[in-house]
């Protein structure tokens, strides 16, 4: 299949029913020497591309990656704790929203540079960041070419609902303009932040300029890079009023993506949670018809039916024969080279999305 992406050539996209998903973290996916690959390249965006036949032949036609904007992995040793010892490589503690991860240049994800950040020396001096900023840029379209020449999408998971700067740390925002970028209240006389997302901080992601922000920066993922979609987290984050922090109906956020001459032909998934009481919006995300929602309900189902909770055969099977297009495909391309462990993987780890 030729190369394409949402902008140039809408003819070779695939519907979203369609799409059978294999998510990933980018650093995690290769890190371990059983993938076969060189040092240099374990762990990295060309790492993801040396397995596109892996990907492919698996039954995948779509990858969503766990986000690769540039963020904090190394704060879990900011204090004492039982995970100091650890990397951040899940992603989301974003950084800069433009900016590829540099660790996942080749050279600079492999197991050699994770001692290193041990060490606390990371890259050297700048002269390094710079190097590793370009050639992480480069290789990640590399990587988005290679899974389009391969007839499989490429997703990215974003993070527009907070941002690394929690725990009392400040790189960016907080140091411009705190009170813009950031949903804040007063508390026993103190502004605090407003944390509708568990992570100390939640982006005011329907004040004007941050909404411009996030417009710039996912036109800049898919005219740049040509990504073909976008999973969002906690989008309900982006769903509330920027005094209030209330629900609103009609966030202008959410309606500049669906009605963006660019953004609107891009596949849009919602998480349509945050961490609050109100913020359930399963099943009534506004979507302008653009937005779909990750299936939270088929996902709570599975994962009651298999870790054994009875009652459910009838509702599970409900779900999934009645909601899953997603799965049902997955079955039909993969259920013949799949043993029964596999099958339950497969049900348990596919997320399911509705329209």
């Amino acid at each position: 299949m030729p190369n394409y992406h949402p902008i140039t050539d809408q003819s070779n996209c695939l519907r979203v029913q369609d799409l059978v998903v294999y998510e990933c973290t980018p650093r995690a996916f290769t890190a371990s020497a059983t993938s076969g690959l060189d040092d240099d390249t374990r762990g990295s965006f060309l790492g993801i591309a040396e397995k596109v036949a892996h990907i492919k032949d698996a039954g995948y036609n779509a990858v969503e990656l766990l986000p690769v904007f540039h963020f904090d992995e190394m704060e879990f040793q900011l204090s004492p704790n039982p995970r100091d010892h650890m990397l951040n490589t899940w992603g989301y503690s974003t950084m800069a929203f433009f900016a590829p991860m540099t660790v996942y240049a080749s050279k600079g994800a492999g197991p050699q540079q994770v001692s290193l950040f041990f060490n606390h020396r990371y890259y050297g001096d700048w002269t390094d960041d710079v190097v590793f900023c370009v050639q992480a840029a480069r290789e990640f379209k590399h990587l988005v070419k290679t899974m389009h020449a391969n007839g499989i999408e490429v997703l990215l998971d974003v993070v527009y609902n907070h941002t690394g700067e929690g725990s009392g740390r400040f790189f960016s925002f907080r140091g411009i303009d705190n009170k813009s970028y950031y949903m804040m209240e007063d508390l026993n006389g103190k502004t605090a932040y407003k944390n509708y997302t568990g992570c100390g901080n939640t982006f005011n992601c329907n004040h004007e300029p941050v909404t411009n922000l996030v417009l710039d920066s996912l036109r800049h993922w898919v005219e740049e890079y040509h990504v073909d979609g976008f999973r969002f987290d906690l989008t309900s984050c982006l769903c509330r009023d920027p005094n209030s922090g209330a629900i609103m109906t009609s966030p202008p956020v959410v309606r500049a993506i669906a009605k963006d001459n660019t953004l609107s032909r891009c596949k849009l998934f919602a998480e349509p949670w945050d961490c609050s009481m109100d913020g359930y919006l399963v099943g009534k995300f506004p979507n302008w018809d653009r937005w779909g929602e990750w299936n939270g309900i088929y996902r709570d189902t599975a994962r009651r039916f298999l870790k054994g909770d009875p009652g459910l055969k009838s509702q599970f099977a409900s779900s999934l024969c009645g909601r899953c297009v997603f799965v049902v495909v997955i079955f039909i391309r993969m259920v013949g080279n799949l043993n029964d462990t596999d099958v339950m993987c497969v049900l348990f780890t596919a997320r399911i999305c509705t329209r």
